[in-house]
């Protein structure tokens, strides 16, 4: 068994949702909690800090800068690094 607590608004909402759908209200919230996707929050904040990295290195924050061509000479080749470090389950090289 479950329990959880709604404010008068939620129970509301998740009543007139159920109503709409034909369901109980138990059984829509079990159909929604099949669709929750739990996210490692570490895990993702090292993933922004590696694609910053990526987005400072090549410029991308300023694509008027004209001498950003010059200086991007192969992002195609430091990608492919960098995700065949993470596969292997490696800290990616720096860029």
């Amino acid at each position: 068994m479950f329990r959880v607590r709604f404010s008068d608004e939620e129970w509301t909402t998740l009543q007139e949702q159920a109503n709409a759908a034909g369901m109980t209200m138990s059984a829509l919230i079990r159909d929604h909690l099949g669709r929750v996707s739990i996210r490692n929050r570490k895990d993702e904040r090292q993933r922004l800090i590696r694609l910053n990295r990526i987005n400072t290195r090549y410029g991308l924050a300023n694509p008027t800068d004209p001498d950003r061509a010059r200086t991007v000479s192969s992002p195609g080749h430091e990608l492919k690094r960098i995700a065949e470090a993470l596969r292997q389950g490696q800290e990616p090289p720096e860029t």
